[in-house]
């Protein structure tokens, strides 16, 4: 590792990088420009384990217009590796451009998504709204996941609908009665904004006075000023109790029968954990893993990321959850060293395997195991315990 590597590891530059002052100097100087990035990922893990479906031959295969991403650990190479691993057709697809209704009708399914940068949000759950309810288009991620990907306040009123152990949390668009809240509030509390994610745009607001000024600033004309040069956060907040905790949160990554997931240190002195890459191995607490799996059933989503914190009262909260996310290894879950998942015997009955397997794969396994082969009164090949079995063909030959 280099000088300037080890430099952006170090904890203090950390916290700065993270913080919205730095972020808007930063962009006021030359930035690298958008682009499709090379993915060493994919021959530093070359051995990890194709995930094959059994196809009926009875049910054509979908033709799929595949969206690349731009993020540095793309996910539309996994995705390719997939749909080549299965004879699954498909094109790259661009959706940026003009000519995109025409080109989507040679499509039946549009897989991928082209970064989180908020433009880019927009514009796609625009579009994936657009092709599903008008031309009868199935997407991953779908409309509705792709709404609440990165929306912390849609998250918040989810979970609360559903009775989730989400942690208490207040949104209001309406000046007067944020100021009325926060009188009662008892401080510090979390302020987030949507999107943002890796602790970008989260703060703590330490007392009364700085959470009025925010108040006062977000519904002003102009808005607040947010860690992205064209973005304010105008005519809304996000209130989040802090809960004081263990000081490490925990993510837990669910697909199909399978989890995964870590633990991330909070580096001293701050709070946020997510993006400092802090990362701690092991054994996750099982009722995180539980957890995660009943929001996962709930929401219907091929993947699922769910991000907790271990109060000191001895519960454990959700903080934040995703339908989609960015992963750069696969079978993120190590204990004593080795790489493996939890594999679901129940939903409340998990037990730890040895394996190298990429969560998008298994994503894309459950998409097309929902929308195309249960929509038509099949499924993959079921276990006694009534869970899809991973096919492997190292094992099969």
């Amino acid at each position: 590792m280099g000088f300037i590597s080890h430099l952006k590891e170090n904890r203090h530059i950390k916290r700065i990088s993270k913080s919205r002052t730095y972020s808007r100097f930063r962009q006021h100087f030359p930035q690298s420009s958008s682009g499709y990035a090379e993915d060493p990922a994919m021959i530093e893990w070359k051995d990890a384990q194709p995930v094959i479906m059994e196809w009926p031959a009875d049910i054509k295969k979908p033709v799929v217009g595949l969206v690349r991403d731009i993020d540095p650990y793309p996910r539309w190479t996994k995705y390719v590796r997939f749909l080549e691993s299965n004879a699954i057709p498909f094109e790259i697809f661009d959706l940026n451009k003009s000519d995109w209704l025409e080109k989507v009708k040679n499509y039946d399914a549009v897989i991928g998504l082209y970064s989180n940068d908020p433009s880019h949000l927009d514009q796609f759950r625009r579009k994936y709204y657009f092709l599903e309810k008008n031309l009868g288009k199935v997407c991953y991620p779908s409309s509705f996941h792709l709404q609440l990907y990165e929306d912390k306040r849609l998250e918040a009123d989810y979970c609360r609908l559903f009775n989730f152990p989400f942690a208490k949390t207040f949104t209001t668009y309406d000046k007067a009665e944020a100021l009325e809240y926060i009188e009662t509030l008892k401080f510090p509390v979390v302020s987030k904004l949507d999107p943002s994610s890796g602790s970008m745009a989260v703060e703590l607001i330490r007392n009364l006075k700085s959470c009025r000024r925010l108040v006062n600033s977000v519904f002003s004309p102009q808005g607040r000023k947010t860690h992205l040069l064209y973005l304010r956060q105008k005519d809304y907040v996000y209130f989040q109790n802090f809960i004081p905790n263990d000081g490490y949160d925990i993510r837990v990554e669910i697909s199909g029968n399978y989890a995964y997931g870590y633990r991330r240190k909070t580096p001293e002195g701050d709070f946020r954990a997510s993006g400092m890459n802090l990362i701690v191995h092991g054994h996750l607490p099982p009722e995180t893993v539980k957890i995660a799996r009943q929001l996962y059933n709930s929401l219907k989503s091929p993947m699922l990321a769910v991000d907790f914190v271990h109060g000191l009262d001895g519960q454990y909260y959700i903080i934040e959850f995703s339908p989609f996310c960015q992963i750069n290894k696969p079978s993120e879950l190590h204990v004593n060293g080795e790489k493996g998942a939890y594999v679901f015997d129940t939903d409340e009955v998990f037990h730890h395997e040895k394996q190298l397997i990429w969560i998008h794969d298994l994503a894309l396994q459950e998409f097309f195991r929902q929308e195309f082969l249960t929509k038509h009164g099949l499924s993959e090949p079921f276990s006694s315990n009534g869970f899809p079995e991973l096919k492997n063909p190292k094992t099969e030959e």
